[in-house]
């Protein structure tokens, strides 16, 4: 009888994963922040898990370094932890392990996947390759902590062979991060309003006027434009490997908040589906096991069906460089139920391998002995630099000359990023309020820069341009532009 309502679930599971993938949109609403999604909860795999990885001779935990394309080789491997976490503090946890596989004579020969046409509300028609890369994906649990009044749960261990579309996983989401990161950031200051919407179908000439004007006021390129639209088959990619894995299928399906759309489903009426992208901001690639230069950043959605809120996810996202190309660059997910905080899951990728690498010869190291720490905050040393808030225009902020609005690049460039390389003391992660649109209203993106560092509790402050564009700029003669330094100054003054 359990098998048979597991089965079930998986069907019904995969019906809505496969319904999620097929109708999805993307909307990126500056006003959404998601902010609940951001915190994730990291908890080491159980002694019995880290027994099984070993015994089964799975390569140890560790990121090899990403490397050019956008191709997977045969013996590429991600490792995942997932943790299911149940109320009354009791968490169950699997272990899945991918690894590229070559494809059979019948599977190059069977007919790909069809490319994905995309509709923006900037009037454009965008369309997207699609690639299957065949995966042999193993599936090993649930595993718990030993307890008194608890039986241990029988762990099963699956194997199966899917295709991932590694052609949209390609496309990942740390560009429109980066995008967003400005967008979100400017409207917040310069309370500009406006969206951008992706589809499966033309939008009216009214939205696409009004998504013109939004791609106008934030200078979004056309390519900002393919990489905020590619978020849908992106995500077409990554829900693709749940779609096909039972009990990723079936762990996620407890999650989902959906009571309403099972009935639709079976009727086979495809339901709305939304998915809306809160405001991503950076994350320090260090707390990831990643390399310096790598785009991090913290990535809130939310999934609502038929306008009800279904899922909350919060995912930390790098470039998809192989072998993180097959997750999309998804380096850790929490998946939440919007109206139960306490039904959620942790996805963490504790370990991407290139085939052939000298970490997938180690079969007997101490696989997944810590896996990826939980970031952690310093003790108070009472140095000035415990809590360090940068404060400014477009140096703070990453200004390149290529990308003078700010881009892909931008994050690489934050000024944030130097002094968390010069530091070599303990200090709590550095917050940057810099703004490359600081020139166009110094006063009033000032006044709230401020707000935003004393609201920080900030042992130092740190604004090398702030005071620029009170000094320069047009429209000021002799007077008007020493007045208003003064001012600026006047600002600077409110920090002790």
């Amino acid at each position: 009888m359990e098998s048979k309502t597991v089965q079930q679930q998986y069907q019904r599971g995969r019906r809505l994963l496969g319904a999620l993938v097929a109708c999805s949109w993307v909307l990126l609403a500056p006003g959404l922040r998601g902010d609940a999604t951001n915190e994730l909860k990291y908890v080491p795999p159980c002694r019995a898990l880290s027994a099984a990885a070993l015994a089964n001779h799975l390569p140890q935990p560790g990121f090899d370094a990403p490397a050019d394309g956008s191709a997977l080789d045969p013996g590429d491997s991600a490792t995942i932890l997932v943790t299911q976490f149940e109320k009354g503090g009791h968490h169950n946890q699997w272990l899945i392990y991918l690894e590229v596989v070559p494809p059979t004579e019948r599977e190059r020969a069977s007919r790909e996947n069809q490319p994905k046409t995309i509709y923006t509300t900037f009037g454009h028609k965008l369309e997207f390759a699609s690639a299957r890369t065949f995966v042999k994906v193993r599936t090993l649990g649930p595993f718990v902590e030993p307890e008194p009044n608890r039986h241990p749960p029988l762990v099963e261990d699956e194997s199966a062979r899917v295709a991932l579309d590694t052609g949209f996983l390609s496309l990942g989401f740390d560009r429109a991060a980066a995008l967003l990161c400005r967008v979100h950031q400017f409207q917040s200051d310069a309370k500009i309003q406006g969206s951008f919407g992706a589809g499966e179908s033309p939008f009216p000439k009214a939205q696409v006027a009004a998504g013109r004007q939004f791609a106008a006021a934030y200078h979004i390129t056309d390519a900002e434009e393919r990489a905020l639209a590619g978020m849908s088959p992106a995500l077409q990619g990554y829900f693709g490997l749940a779609e096909e894995t039972p009990v990723l299928n079936k762990i996620l399906f407890k999650v989902f908040d959906a009571p309403s759309v099972w009935s639709l489903v079976r009727a086979g009426h495809m339901p709305s589906v939304a998915i809306a992208a809160g405001a991503p901001t950076p994350a320090d690639p260090g707390d990831w096991r990643l390399p310096p230069t790598s785009p991090v950043f913290r990535f809130p959605w939310t999934i609502a069906i038929n306008g009800h809120p279904a899922l909350e996810l919060g995912a930390i996202v790098t470039a998809p460089r192989p072998p993180f190309l097959l997750t999309g660059g998804v380096v850790s997910l929490l998946a939440a139920n919007p109206n139960d905080k306490k039904k959620y899951l942790t996805l963490y990728v504790v370990g991407a391998r290139h085939g052939g690498g000298a970490a997938n010869q180690a079969p007997d190291s101490p696989a997944l002995a810590a896996g990826p720490p939980e970031a952690k905050s310093p003790e108070e040393s009472g140095s000035p630099c415990d809590r360090i808030v940068l404060i400014g225009a477009s140096v703070t902020h990453g200004f390149t000359a290529s990308e003078p609005f700010g881009g892909t690049n931008t994050a690489h460039y934050n000024l944030d990023r130097y002094f968390d390389a010069a530091l070599r003391i303990p200090h709590h992660s550095i917050s940057n309020f810099g703004n490359s649109f600081f020139f166009l209203q110094a006063d009033s993106l000032g006044e709230q820069q401020i707000e935003r560092a004393l609201e920080a509790k900030p042992t130092l402050v740190v604004g090398v341009d702030f005071l620029f564009w009170f000094c320069y700029g047009k429209g000021f003669d002799e007077k008007a532009r020493l007045q208003h330094f003064e001012k600026g100054l006047q600002l600077l003054e409110a920090i002790p």
